[in-house]
């Protein structure tokens, strides 16, 4: 069972650490359009 756990934790970790990549590349990606509507 220890094995089922760790795999599923893992996997958990994973998802988090993708989610929070992508929402970083979101952010940026906001900002750099807000930056254009202020500059015009």
């Amino acid at each position: 069972m220890s094995n089922l756990s760790d795999y599923w934790l893992e996997r958990a970790q994973q998802a988090i650490q993708s989610e929070t990549l992508e929402d970083a590349a979101k952010v940026a990606e906001i900002e750099r359009i807000v930056a254009m509507m202020i500059a015009d």
